[in-house]
């Protein structure tokens, strides 16, 4: 019961510190200088005080219906969106009031007059120490400082700026611990230095928001202190040689937003991740994470999360993401294979329930020894209606399950389909009026591409036309592939109609017999490792080829005679030397 009153004493003070900042100088001129309507504002403060009385009436009847907490919890949602509302407009009236009278900017050779008002600084030159900066550096009272070429040396006049909140030097090596007399500092950008670590003053500027080292490509390691910056928002490490994070960096209860894209040397994150219940967004795109930290679950307002590792631990299972609603964007989850009894998962709606993910990718790693096991779980990764992008790679059923081929998903635009090695027909994909790309990689087993593919089970009376949006088409590593049955009946603009790029890579026993015998929208074709196609070029196929692209066909010493389109005014050739033209 103590957690309700915590809960409903911690949204109180929030919802206080929102209406400071909304009557904050800069909210109200920004709102004034924009046109918009003060009524808006007041409406928003009023809205927000009947949250706060709410919560008020909840704090003292110390409510602990599972129901009203659930709705409480929802609420502290809203609130937290919206105090990132009035920070973003917060933001953006202190960028417009550094845009204006209170701003100079310095380059190389400047003689600017430095206003006694002006504030923010930028001298992004190399060619000028700020030694030679007396005059300006006289200020005490600058905000803002944007410096290139800042050495060690250069921080010893800038002692005496006491007020500064914004700091961004490009680049400093190395950092001297003197940068922790910028008591309040708020913002520091060190991104593209040579610094291999920050000293621990650092973890002494309390009022810090946002710490960025991004492509710092020397930097390996956090300090312990980093705990300390309790004030701390957005921390971002991205291109960054770190190998792993301090478990210190899980006592940062306002953290929203960490970044890690492309740590490649990054091997795993602290196990107290769960502590972060702030957390926003998490980008691991382009690390080589192990595996993941256990009760992912527990940070319920994640909204972006690059990738899931599924481990073999209750602690990291696949059921974690079921808590995690709120999930957007590109997600992809990986090592499938470490499901080992799908009875046992309740995923039926894991994704289904989680409308606003654009891109999935289900990803398996190992080879599946039971394929019958493999459907049964993929049956149960639906995912949601809205999803943009979809890629599946190494999955080892013989077949795909029916959702795989329904046209219920009015967005899917792309998809991805790889090194499924047991399959041995294609499912049907032709029904989806959104599709515009579809890769198709890796289907050893598959030796003919028929009516299953364009329609499934449906007669051809009954469907919609099939691919009638494909602008991109790839099929690739098809060793097996032989035939490539087209629809039954003629159509007037050809099976593909408004197909602009092909790619048959690496397709050997594709007959030459079996392409499609008119193209009317193609402007590309690339064919790579596929010895048979070329000699069934024709012209009058492909009206509107302009660029030919060909590699890896030995056999093939000449085009055959005035067969090749006139529309093309581009032909690459690789690896190909004794070819003819």
């Amino acid at each position: 019961m103590a957690l309700e009153v915590v809960g409903g004493a911690f949204l109180s003070a929030s919802l206080q510190l929102l209406f400071d900042r909304m009557a904050s100088k800069q909210v109200v001129d920004f709102v004034r200088e924009k046109n918009v309507d003060d009524e808006l504002l007041n409406k928003l403060k009023i809205k927000l005080s009947s949250i706060n009385k709410v919560l008020d009436d909840a704090e003292k009847k110390q409510l602990a219906d599972p129901a009203v907490r659930k709705w409480l919890n929802e609420l502290k949602h809203t609130v937290y969106n919206t105090e990132d509302l009035v920070y973003e407009i917060h933001t953006e009236a202190l960028r417009c009031e550094i845009e204006g009278e209170f701003c100079l900017r310095l380059d190389d050779n400047d003689s600017k007059v430095v206003s006694s008002n002006a504030r923010h600084l930028s001298c992004m030159g190399y060619g000028r120490s700020i030694k030679n900066l007396e005059a300006p550096f006289e200020n005490k009272l600058w905000r803002t400082l944007l410096r290139n070429g800042l050495e060690s040396s250069d921080f010893e006049p800038m002692q005496t700026m006491q007020c500064l909140r914004v700091l961004r030097c490009i680049p400093i090596s190395p950092l001297p611990d003197s940068i922790g007399n910028l008591k309040l500092l708020r913002y520091l950008d060190l991104s593209w230095s040579r610094i291999e670590a920050i000293p621990d003053t650092v973890c002494t500027l309390y009022n810090l928001q946002t710490l960025k080292l991004t492509s710092c490509h020397n930097f390996r390691c956090l300090p312990n202190s980093i705990g300390n910056l309790k004030n701390l928002r957005y921390l971002n490490l991205s291109l960054t040689a770190v190998k792993q994070l301090p478990e210190t960096i899980c006592n940062l209860p306002d953290l929203r937003t960490l970044s890690l894209s492309y740590c490649r040397s990054l091997s795993r994150l602290p196990n107290s991740m769960a502590r972060l219940t702030n957390l926003r967004h998490i980008d691991i795109e382009g690390t080589y994470l192990e595996e993941m930290p256990p009760q992912m679950s527990a940070l319920k307002f994640l909204e972006k999360l690059s990738y899931f590792i599924v481990g073999k631990d209750s602690g990291s299972s696949i059921e974690e993401l079921e808590k995690l609603s709120n999930l957007r964007g590109s997600l992809g989850i990986r090592r499938l294979e470490n499901i080992v009894n799908v009875e046992d998962v309740s995923v039926a709606n894991a994704l289904m329930d989680k409308k606003y993910l654009t891109r999935l990718s289900l990803e398996w790693d190992n080879d599946v020894d039971d394929s019958r096991e493999a459907k049964k779980l993929l049956e149960r990764l639906e995912p949601p209606i809205n999803v943009e992008e979809l890629a599946i790679a190494n999955y080892g059923g013989t077949s795909f399950p029916d959702w795989v081929g329904r046209d219920l998903f009015c967005r899917l635009g792309k998809m991805e389909l790889k090194n499924c090695q047991n399959c041995y027909l294609l499912p049907p994909l032709g029904q989806r009026p959104s599709r515009k790309q579809l890769c198709v990689e890796g289907f050893d087993m598959v030796e003919r591409i028929g009516h299953e593919f364009y329609c499934g089970g449906s007669s051809s009376n009954s469907m919609t036309r099939p691919f009638k949006s494909l602008e991109f088409l790839k099929f690739s590593d098809m060793s097996s592939w032989e035939e490539w049955l087209l629809m039954e009946g003629e159509q007037e603009d050809g099976d593909f109609p408004k197909l602009r790029r092909l790619v048959l890579q690496n397709c050997p026993k594709l007959s030459a017999a079996y392409l499609p015998d008119y193209l009317p929208s193609l402007n590309t074709l690339r064919i790579s490792g596929c010895k048979k196609l070329l000699a069934s070029l024709q012209g009058d196929q492909l009206p509107t080829l302009e660029v030919l692209e060909l590699s890896c066909c030995p056999e093939v010493e000449s085009f055959p005679e005035g067969r090749l389109p006139s529309t093309i005014h581009t032909i690459r050739i690789s690896r190909r030397d004794g070819l003819r033209i």
